[in-house]
């Protein structure tokens, strides 16, 4: 059989290359082919149209052969010449599913694909296609989480046009459809309006019975900039964005049903302003949005007002806290966010944590079955990302991030979430290759062919419909969620997910309680046989998820549910919010200030989840003590009648605020200018960061409480020494290794309360000629215990894999920040000695030879690496205390050695710290250890490291300390050349203590 991954050599035998083309019978051009196909339209069978050129010489045979993406040869392909180099190429096939056409000529040819564009990442020699169940109508199932992310709004030269669009996203199956509109494009001009980019396109989506979230979009006009702002600035007058939002609506709905106000607008690539600047246009957008519903008699089907969706982590630097001081909520329908995190671990659930958490802190009530308030509009696992990738694994690791995406997302009231994106986006538009950034995302490819993910999108929008979840629950390494698919109750279905790392694997899935004749179907839409033996009921999945239709009923009612993991509670249980009745939002207040007090130092920020610091929009402002900052309040009236009222500076003590007016008179949709003098102390007040008083302006008008105007400030730090400016951090090179790295596979080693397994991640080494038990490295990762994910240490367990080992990451319980909050550091404790038992209690199963199992760990890693043979006090129940966790030998990177205040870990621990404090429990017969610390370790001193070598030396033990002269905490994740230094150190290390193959 032909490989499908396999790249066409370059040889002696001359080259013919072929591409796929459009249907010479439509009129769109070559360039726009169709490969998609519906189930049973005997009108439009699968036929893929191709060119070869140069042409084949007369008499040379073309053939193909059909597959699907379990590999297998399905029907024949029948090939017809249409001259000139252009065939036709007809497989008999009818089923749902995604297939490759390989094709073949004599052996002295040899045929190339094409790609459609010089920045792809692909080298797979087929030509893919994609036959889908006919789409659900919305009268169906009016509620569906399903999403895609296009842009014909956008204009672009390079996007496919809007009719091929429409047609490609309505055959994902997805109710839901994101699109693009640029300010500069259709508001060139006060009062001038140019819609013909977005609305064709909307309508055609409105005739395919797609719901549209259209985004307004920087760059903003030259005309609306505020003096001395840029294309990423908001508009000066807050009317302009009013109209702006008000027009959109009055020509774009009903065909759209709901604007997301600015893209990214916590990130500097997109605004240049902070989160205040945000607030008030965001209300003013949101309030011309409205208007229009109102004008048109809209009534409850009137448009949506998202706020503009998060890119990175919403409490860094106050972002979020500034937004809630604005009390945004009330103007606007949901919240959304995007992440790209990866799914192979908890991360992803944290940031949707996160986001869920903060939504209801801004004010947002819960999701529900059919409210949806919180979106994920980005979402998705490029095809390709820093190198070529090997197709095969590219395309299932794009499936595992659907699956995982989805069921995660909808598990936690997450709905709708939008996969990123139709076709191929690419990392850059440069042409000359040393310019080109190695990106590539879509779920069809180059040549607009679809892309596995493609075809499984479509397969999971029709067969979970509304998608409202029911019941989860864990069997085995299995996750299973169950849907009410029609909203009535009346048609179930159970999707089963094996663990993530299984995909491609040949692995029967094994399902209990399962009845022989409950209908199943693989991921790509196939049926799929069910098979029973003695222990039960299995399919053939290859590692991938199925749909059981009309499961068991003892699914419907399993213990070990997940949902409470949810990060959301009932309405019931939410604090009531002012309603909008009690506040008057048609006045807006904006408090203007000269734009040179904006703190743009992106090195104020320190942490995110994808360890990335820079390229932050600013959080607020800075001043100098003592200074007296000449500003302006705007006061907007939105609404139809004059409205009259009085303005309260609310600022925190020391501060002085005089107005040239308390009192203002506004006329319908019009401003008041007034001038504030803002005297700062001499010495600023000493606050943190997070939670410094912000400085607020209140209203009352017409009898009602305006929303306030509040903005986040902070004295400007004192002159350096040097003039010199530190870099700014970029992403450690470690974590950026890590983000392309994947297990081969993971197990679970022990189930939460709420059912979740936590999960040992193993990189086990490729080398098949080797027999026998293996050593083992078991990795922990940092983060002061409540934060941090496998992910991190990655690369070590790969390199261990490298050697010969078999590399394990391990999956702890994460603490709060508070030693009375649970789960504690104990907890995290407990879970490192519970994972250790279970490898060295399952070391057959999992190819490890128990006498040779080291632990490693950074950071706080370091300390649970340590506490796997310390704290025998701590263990989780359940444990078999028979089994001792202490490890052969154990490498310590920057670890957390000693908990007292001398140290790090006590704020956390609280007053039980030295029960968990390494360097106050040493004894003797303790493994061979290094310590790898930097002298200059501000976090975990290094005094802390000589103590404990200087302990253990004298009890006894063997214990090496290398000292980096200088060298800060973690240093060896933040550089290449000492990551490869300490991975040398590491080798010599274990190879010393026979530790190695």
């Amino acid at each position: 059989m032909p490989d499908p991954t396999a790249t066409i050599d370059e040889g002696a035998r001359p080259s013919f290359d072929f591409r796929p083309v459009a249907d010479p019978a439509e009129a769109r051009g070559d360039a726009f082919p169709m490969a998609v196909f519906i189930e049973g339209e005997t009108d439009y069978p699968p036929v893929v149209h191709i060119a070869v050129t140069p042409a084949l010489p007369e008499g040379t045979p073309l053939t193909a052969r059909c597959y699907n993406f379990w590999d297998e040869e399905v029907g024949s392909v029948e090939v017809r010449a249409a001259g000139e180099g252009r065939y036709s190429l007809h497989p008999d096939v009818e089923d749902i599913g995604w297939y490759r056409l390989e094709l073949a000529a004599d052996e002295w040819v040899q045929l190339r694909r094409i790609p459609g564009d010089e920045r792809s990442l692909e080298t797979y020699p087929f030509l893919p296609f994609a036959i889908v169940p006919f789409p659900h109508s919305e009268d169906t199932y009016p509620h569906t989480p399903f999403g895609i992310d296009t842009g014909p709004g956008l204009g672009a030269t390079w996007m496919p046009p809007a009719d091929w669009l429409a047609e490609m996203s309505w055959l994902t199956g997805c109710r839901w459809v994101r699109d693009r509109m640029i300010w500069t494009k259709t508001n060139p001009a006060r009062d001038t309006f140019v819609w013909e980019s977005v609305e064709p396109s909307a309508r055609l989506f409105g005739e395919y019975g797609m719901r549209v979230l259209q985004l307004f979009a920087r760059p903003v006009p030259k005309w609306i900039q505020p003096e001395g702002g840029s294309m990423s600035s908001y508009p000066e007058d807050l009317r302009d964005a009013y109209n702006y939002a008000y027009q959109a609506t009055f020509v774009l709905a009903p065909d759209v049903q709901a604007f997301e106000i600015w893209n990214e607008h916590d990130i500097g690539h997109y605004a240049d302003e902070p989160p205040d600047a945000f607030a008030a246009v965001t209300k003013a957008m949101a309030l011309g949005i409205h208007a229009a519903c109102v004008d048109m008699g809209m009534g409850e089907e009137r448009t949506l007002a998202l706020l503009g969706p998060f890119a990175r982590h919403p409490e860094v630097g106050g972002y979020a806290r500034t937004l809630g001081a604005n009390e945004i909520s009330p103007y606007l329908d949901a919240y959304s966010f995007h992440t790209y995190q990866p799914v192979g671990d908890a991360m992803f659930g944290r940031v949707l944590d996160t986001h869920l958490q903060v939504s209801r802190e801004l004010g947002f009530p819960p999701p529900t079955a059919t409210d949806y308030t919180v979106w994920l509009t980005e979402t998705g696992k490029p095809y390709g990302r820093n190198e070529i990738p090997e197709p095969r694994k590219a395309m299932e690791q794009q499936l595992t991030y659907l699956f995982e995406s989805y069921m995660k997302s909808l598990s936690k009231g997450v709905s709708p979430v939008f996969t990123f994106w139709l076709t191929p986006y690419y990392g850059s538009r440069f042409s000359k290759p040393e310019d080109r950034i190695l990106l590539q995302f879509g779920i069809t490819d180059s040549n607009w062919a679809p892309l596995p993910t493609y075809a499984a999108l479509a397969t999971m929008a029709y067969e979970l419909g509304e998608a409202r979840l029911i019941n989860q629950f864990a069997e085995g390494e299995n996750r299973i969620y169950i849907f009410d698919t029609d909203g009535e109750g009346e048609q179930l279905v159970a999707f089963v997910l094996p663990p993530a790392q299984s995909a491609g694997s040949e692995t029967p899935l094994r399902l209990h309680g399962l009845e022989a004749d409950c209908e199943v179907i693989d991921a790509m839409g196939t049926p799929l046989s069910v098979l029973k033996d003695a222990e039960g009921f299995i399919v053939e999945s290859h590692g991938f998820p199925v749909y059981v239709k009309n499961p068991p009923l003892a699914w419907l009612y399993a213990e070990g549910s997940e949902s409470g993991d949810k990060a959301i509670t009932s309405a019931d249980e939410s604090d009531e919010a002012a309603s909008d009745g009690d506040i008057n939002l048609d006045v807006v207040l904006r408090v203007v200030y000269p734009r040179g007090y904006i703190d743009k130092d992106a090195r104020r920020v320190e942490s995110n989840w994808d360890g990335l610091n820079s390229n932050w929009t600013p959080r607020g402002y800075l001043y100098t003590p003592g200074e007296t900052i000449e500003a302006s309040m705007d006061v907007y009236n939105f609404s139809k009648e004059t409205q009259a009222g009085s303005l309260t500076p609310d600022f925190p003590p020391g501060y002085k605020v005089a107005m040239d007016s308390e009192t203002v008179t506004v006329p319908s949709m019009g401003r008041v200018t007034v001038k504030l003098a803002i005297t700062t102390p001499p010495t600023p007040p000493d606050a943190d960061e997070e939670t410094a008083p912000l400085w607020v302006m209140r209203g009352q008008f017409s009898g009602r409480t305006v929303t306030p105007s509040a903005s986040q400030w902070h004295a400007r730090p004192a002159p350096q020494a040097s003039l010199a400016r530190p870099p700014i951090r970029q992403k450690a090179y470690v974590f950026a290794l890590a983000d392309e790295l994947e297990p081969t596979r993971s197990v679970s080693y022990k189930q939460e309360q709420d059912g979740r397994g936590l999960r040992l991640h193993l990189f086990e080494p490729d080398d098949s000629t080797m027999t026998g038990l293996r050593p083992c490295l078991v990795v922990f990762h940092g983060g002061g215990w409540t934060g941090g994910s496998p992910r991190m240490v990655y690369p070590f367990a790969q390199w261990a894999a490298s050697q010969g080992m078999v590399g394990i990451s391990v999956e702890y319980r994460l603490s709060q920040m508070q030693p009375d909050e649970a789960p504690t550091v104990f907890d995290s404790v407990a879970d490192a000695r519970s994972a250790m038992r279970y490898v060295l209690s399952h070391a057959d199963e999992l190819g490890v030879d128990p006498d040779r199992v080291v632990v490693c760990g950074a950071s706080a890693g370091g300390h649970l690496a340590v506490a796997t043979t310390m704290f025998p006090q701590i263990n989780a129940p359940g444990d078999d205390l028979g089994v001792s966790p202490a490890p052969a030998a154990m490498i310590l990177l920057s670890p957390v050695l000693d908990t007292s205040a001398k140290g790090y870990g006590t704020a956390k621990i609280g007053e039980r710290w030295a029960e968990l404090s390494p360097l106050e429990q040493v004894k003797g017969d303790l493994p061979p250890t290094v310590i790898f610390h930097g002298t200059g370790d501000s976090v975990t001193p290094f005094s802390g490291a000589q103590a404990f070598q200087f302990a253990m030396l004298e009890a006894g033990n063997d214990c090496e300390l290398v000292a980096v002269e200088k060298g800060i905490h973690t240093y060896m994740f933040k550089d290449e050349n000492r990551y490869r230094e300490t991975l040398v150190r590491m080798e010599g290390f274990l190879r010393n203590h026979g530790l190695l193959p």
